[in-house]
């Protein structure tokens, strides 16, 4: 209902308005280097604009006479030797006088109730002070009072300050009393009026061209009447300027005042939603603002807003985030809306006892801030209330209210009142009272727009009416001085006008010479762009066909050596195989049996190393002390290093836990160190570091291994050695999986690190050492404790593949006159491996069932014939998986143990105990039965068997 003041933020912000300063020459240089540079682009239109307004600039104070010898005028608000006569010698008193005006220019900036008293008693102690000094003071007088909402007192100072600048010619001071004027003539419901005096204010800021900070201030005092009158155009052009005024000044408070202004007009529109969004946002920009009173004013006028929306809950939200912020400032214009709002609200719930009680306190807020549009706003909706009733007196309260807001210009609610009592008039039969009511809404209407220019007519001709009067006294009494130096002046225009026709030859020449330079670079520099893009495009394909290359070297390799170790480890399993089927010796065939389950066993650790690097082992996640796995495995590392070098242990800071499983740290050490024992001659020596530092995204894009990486806090593992080091090209490859430049080893060990490492989300750098040699660092991100990595799924730990005992098969002793013996269901789409363990099952004592898919095992296990002790699954298989099958016989079958069988341990993450076991493939028999056997234990059972070894 009201325009939101700025506050003091606009006088701190420096409203020094000058005059233009004194040009010297080094302003005059500069007008030449603008010329200059407007001439580096093809726009003559624009060079001559800088060469017009730079003969004005240089040459214009010469032409113009004595103007730099008045000297700059003073700032607003400042004491000046030409408003205020300071020197003490000349009149104390007025040295005295200048200092009290300046203190009370500054008490504006923090109180403007009291500068505005202060700057009253000046006027009052001090009747015939010059004119220069009034207007200062008249202007203090009336711009504190309209900061402190007084705003009759208000316009009573800033017209006399306005009469008085109009009689100095001062448009400055002019534009300083209009921008006050405006807000003063909003809140008392003037609108054409504050409408009139922020346009001059406007006119008068793009005739002085000043880039002045009063601007977005007028342009918005402009639209909140302009709205208030429903020039709505008018309003939305002036709420536009004032925004991107406000917005290219970097002023996010003038930014939030003009948005709230315009989501008032939107409302008007008819489009709350919209004005919402305005609002929203303005309250964002004011959040790094400690101003209470620019927030509070926002969010009670989002509820207002809300409630027109129909959202009464997120109104009454609103309101009690913005009441306390309220009270606590006693800003009594916010607490008057809140309780308007807070009765709109209980009016619209039917509440009206609640909602008078509301509308009487926000109209004792409003009387004290003397507002005649508050006091009339609440005085109608109390009559409106009232009116409900359909009493005599209220009809005549209600008639006396509609008189009150006809007279303020509050047209909408002047209108608004009249539909609220046109029914009761009808039930009554006033059909003059109801011809006369209407009549006067037109008549409102009308006047509103013919009232629209006639206060500013009348300052354009008052304004228009000074200027030419203080010209013919200022003739009167330069005329005999002009006439004695016409011939001086004369000439010396003469003089100036060879040199700007000089200066014009000058320039133009420039001009040309610049532009065909200008022409020839902007051609020079599109060669070179055009070769620049040609020389990218054809670097990148070069990079792409390398990469591809380089791609298809390492699979080449990979494959290769894939096939190398799983022929060697075939050869071995199928000759020992073949002769055993040869020989008859028991011994001789345990020994090449064993051969078998070792090399199977060698051929499963290969396939964990390519699983590792690729990516397929998911490690269980752990917090680990570094410090104490380098302590734990010391005596390994020596006795590595030992044959050919030693060993150095660098002391390492203590810091945080490292993101990885203790096994797996282990195998980075020993393969680190492995690397670097190999690389050291005779007599060499290996470093070893454990440390912690930060990371950012630089330095990880920098390392050959970053990929899964982010940025932060990482403890690191640091070898070094002083052997021959690996040139640059083959650091791009050593991470291949069967690259090796040693004459022995697989080439995995590395593969397998920069796989463990990528799983914990590290990086790996390799470096030059400085004392020669390599060093590679790996880094392991830092967690604080064991309960900032994500849980491991229940019962996570690794399964041996390979018993440490005997080789002798596990056989289940069973009483059958007890109990029959139990069946197990073997389940797996691999023909050869379920028969081969169906016969191992079989040679340890039980029965066995096959099946080859998920379907078929769980149409045996519901046919009523046959019963099974435990299910063996694998988890891949065509069609529906192992998993798939265990929450089938769980839902089913609860009491159904069930063991999943895989090869891809990171599997076991998904179990959550869906399966009762899991078993890791490759297995032995052994494994196999320990894992059956608590499933199968009861009378006729052999107890001794070893415990079960479960996931």
């Amino acid at each position: 209902m009201s325009s939101i003041p700025l506050g003091r933020n606009e006088l701190q912000s420096g409203f020094q308005v000058m005059s233009p300063p004194r040009r010297t020459a080094s302003d005059r240089l500069l007008c030449f280097r603008q010329i200059s540079s407007a001439c580096n682009v093809p726009n003559l239109c624009c060079a001559a604009g800088w060469l017009a307004w730079c003969l004005v600039f240089c040459f214009g104070p010469s032409l113009q006479g004595s103007e730099n010898e008045q000297g700059p005028a003073v700032a607003v608000g400042e004491p000046a030797a030409e408003t205020v006569d300071t020197t003490p010698s000349a009149n104390p008193e007025r040295t005295e006088l200048s200092q009290q005006i300046h203190a009370a220019f500054q008490l504006l900036r923090s109180d403007g109730r009291r500068a505005s008293a202060e700057a009253r008693e000046l006027l009052a102690a001090h009747p015939n002070l010059p004119d220069a000094a009034a207007l200062k003071l008249n202007w203090i007088a009336g711009s504190g009072a309209s900061l402190s909402h007084q705003h009759e007192v208000a316009l009573e100072f800033l017209k006399n300050a306005e009469l008085l600048a109009r009689q100095l010619d001062d448009r400055r001071m002019l534009r300083q009393v209009l921008r006050y004027e405006a807000p003063s003539y909003f809140e008392l419901s003037r609108y054409a009026e504050g409408s009139a005096a922020a346009d001059e204010g406007i006119r008068i800021s793009l005739e002085l061209a000043d880039d002045s900070v009063l601007l977005p201030s007028l342009y918005n005092e402009k639209a909140a009447n302009d709205r208030k009158l429903g020039n709505y155009e008018s309003a939305l052009k002036a709420c536009e300027a004032a925004l991107k005024l406000a917005v290219d000044s970097d002023d996010f408070r003038r930014e939030v005042v003009v948005r709230m202004n315009l989501a008032e007009i939107l409302t008007d529109f008819g489009t709350p939603t919209d004005a919402m969004a305005q609002y929203e946002l303005a309250l964002k920009i004011v959040e790094r603002d400690p101003n209470d009173f620019i927030k509070a004013s926002i969010k009670s006028e989002m509820a207002r807003t809300a409630l027109e929306l129909h959202a009464s809950d997120r109104a009454t939200g609103l309101l009690d985030e913005a009441e306390p912020l309220a009270a606590s400032h006693e800003y009594t214009e916010i607490q008057a809306r809140i309780s308007e709002i807070r009765g709109d609200i209980c009016l619209s719930s039917n509440n009206h006892p609640e909602a008078k009680r509301r509308y009487q306190a926000a109209l004792e807020f409003w009387k004290q801030l003397e507002n005649p549009a508050g006091i009339a706003l609440m005085e109608s909706r109390l009559a409106q209330l009232n009116l409900k009733q359909g009493s005599e007196e209220s009809i005549v309260e209600q008639l006396a209210h509609i008189d009150a807001l006809e007279q303020i210009g509050e047209i909408d609610q002047f209108c608004s009142a009249i539909d609220e009592i046109l029914p009761v008039l009808t039930q009554r039969g006033e059909w003059q009272m109801i011809a006369e009511l209407h009549a006067r809404a037109r008549l409102a209407e009308q006047q509103r727009w013919a009232a629209k220019n006639s206060e500013s007519m009348a300052r354009l001709r008052g304004t228009a009416e000074s200027i030419e009067s203080r010209r013919q006294i200022n003739g009167l009494e330069s005329e005999n001085q002009k006439q004695q130096q016409q011939l001086t002046d004369h000439s010396r225009q003469l003089k100036h006008s060879v040199l700007a026709l000089l200066g014009t030859a000058v320039i133009l020449i420039i001009m040309a010479v610049l532009l065909k330079s200008h022409n020839r670079v902007i051609s020079q520099l599109r060669e070179s762009r055009d070769e620049l893009q040609r020389r990218r495009q054809l670097q990148l394909s070069i990079e792409r066909r390398l990469s591809e290359r380089q791609r298809s070297e390492s699979l080449a390799v990979m494959a290769a050596g894939i096939a190398h170790d799983f022929n060697n480890l075939l050869t071995v399993i199928s000759g020992s195989a073949e002769v055993g089927g040869m020989t008859s010796d028991a011994d001789q065939k345990d020994a090449l049996f064993q051969q078998i389950q070792t090399t199977s066993i060698q051929a499963s650790e290969l396939t964990s190393q390519l699983l590792q690097f690729l990516g397929g082992h998911k490690p269980s996640v752990k917090a680990t002390s570094l410090t104490d796995v380098v302590e734990s495995v010391s005596g390994l590392l020596n006795s590595i290093v030992r044959r050919k070098g030693t060993l150095e242990l660098a002391g390492g800071a203590d810091g945080g836990l490292a993101r990885i499983d203790e096994t797996h740290a282990r195998q980075i050490l020993v393969n680190l160190v492995t690397n670097a024992t190999d690389a050291i001659h005779d007599g060499g020596y290996v470093q070893l570091e454990i440390g912690q530092r930060s990371l950012w995204t630089d330095d990880l894009v920098a390392m050959p291994v970053h990929e899964s990486a982010e940025s932060g806090e990482f403890r690191y593992i640091r070898v070094s050695d002083n052997g021959a080091g690996i040139s640059p090209d083959v650091v791009q490859r050593i991470f291949d999986p069967y690259f090796s430049t040693k004459s022995s080893g697989r080439g995995l060990g590395l593969a397998s690190v920069m796989g463990i490492v990528r799983s914990c989300g590290g990086a790996i750098d390799v470096a030059a050492a400085e004392l020669g040699g390599t060093r590679f660092t790996v880094y392991i991100p830092v967690v604080e404790t064991q309960d900032a990595v994500e849980p491991q799924a229940k019962d996570d730990k690794p399964l041996e593949t390979a018993d440490s005992g005997r080789n002798d098969l596990v056989t289940l002793e069973w009483d059958s006159s007890v109990q029959p013996q139990p069946t197990v269901l073997f389940v797996d789409d691999e023909s050869g491996v379920a028969e081969s363990m169906c016969r191992l099952l079989n040679s340890g004592g039980l029965r066995t069932v096959q099946a080859l898919n998920a379907i078929d095992a769980l149409r045996l296990v519901e046919r009523a014939d046959q019963r099974f002790c435990c299910v063996v699954t694998d988890y891949s298989m065509p069609g529906e998986s192992g998993l798939w099958l265990a929450d089938q016989l769980k839902d089913r079958f609860p009491g159904l143990p069930v063991i999943l069988c895989s090869g891809y341990t990171d599997q076991v993450h998904q179990l959550d105990g869906r399966v009762d076991s899991f078993l890791q493939k490759p297995y032995t028999g052994k494994q196999l039965l320990r894992q059956i056997q608590p499933f199968v234990s009861g009378p006729g059972l052999d107890s001794t068997l070893p415990p079960k070894v479960s996931v």
